[in-house]
């Protein structure tokens, strides 16, 4: 198996149909880093505007709450993510 780009290519290293590819190992690891730096950035941001302006009685706790909420999801979500991409390269190897 080959990759092509962000999908498994089959055979003769052609590309695989984008709509039911699978996508590349390699890919989803990275995304799913990003998506998860991004929101890491993000919750970052909101503290350190409000705490740097000394406004850090206006910080909107409850938004910035959602945020952890949704973060520690994405976190759940890449680590399950790592342990497939892990889980497909062994067999790779096998």
């Amino acid at each position: 198996m080959m990759t092509d780009g962000e999908y498994l290519s089959e055979g003769l290293g052609t590309r695989s149909d984008p709509s039911g590819g699978v996508e590349a190992p390699e890919w989803v690891v990275a995304k799913s880093l990003l998506e998860v730096n991004d929101a890491c950035s993000r919750a970052l941001e909101s503290v350190m505007l409000y705490s740097t302006t000394g406004r850090l009685d206006e910080l909107p706790t409850d938004e910035l709450e959602l945020q952890l909420d949704e973060l520690i999801e994405k976190q759940r979500r890449t680590i399950a993510e790592l342990e497939l991409a892990r889980d497909a390269l062994q067999e790779l190897d096998s």
